[in-house]
């Protein structure tokens, strides 16, 4: 009932709210339906015992360095590890969990790319980095998919050279091994 609630009347109120509020407190009211969203995503699942699940990792384009000349799009393995961006730390914490997650770690560069590779892996959990409107979005689009949401930091400018700190990965993914 809970998830009904959040999902179908509080979720679509915060998104309308996200358009007439300032700034300031846009970003809180969007922060607070991330937060909320984690929590039942993780108390909902607690006793759903599953080998090995399968977390589909999405990953913005933005955590790249933007003087990078590598495609992650087309498979974040094109990564050289430079450690000039959050991608390689991130690949390093997927290699650590692997043995005891499925972890498809992707980079996309919006919504529709990351609805096909959705419905292409079928995940039992979807981790999201992204900035908080794209993230708030997402979790309304695949409403009734497990979605945890991670905000990322921006550091100059939105949408260049963003940045994730890997501790929140690791933390998010330790949760879905413990649940």
């Amino acid at each position: 009932m809970k998830k009904f609630i959040f999902y179908r009347l509080i979720l679509p109120f915060c998104i309308f709210l996200n358009y007439i509020l300032s700034d300031r407190k846009r970003k809180k009211i969007l922060n607070w339906v991330i937060e909320k969203n984690n929590e039942l995503v993780l108390n909902y699942n607690k006793n759903i015992k599953k080998t090995l699940p399968k977390v589909l990792l999405l990953l913005p384009k933005c955590l790249q360095n933007i003087s990078c000349v590598n495609n992650i799009v087309s498979s974040i393995y094109n990564c050289r590890m430079c450690r000039k961006c959050s991608i390689s730390e991130i690949l390093e914490i997927k290699n650590y969990m692997d043995k005891d997650l499925i972890i498809y770690p992707k980079v996309v560069t919006g919504r529709q790319i990351a609805k096909l590779w959705i419905d292409e892996i079928r995940p039992d959990y979807i981790v999201a980095v992204a900035c908080e409107v794209e993230l708030v979005a997402g979790i309304k689009e695949v409403a009734g998919i497990n979605v945890l949401a991670l905000p990322n930091t921006i550091v100059d400018k939105p949408c260049i050279n963003t940045t994730i700190e890997g501790k929140k990965i690791k933390a998010i993914f330790e949760k879905i091994i413990n649940l």
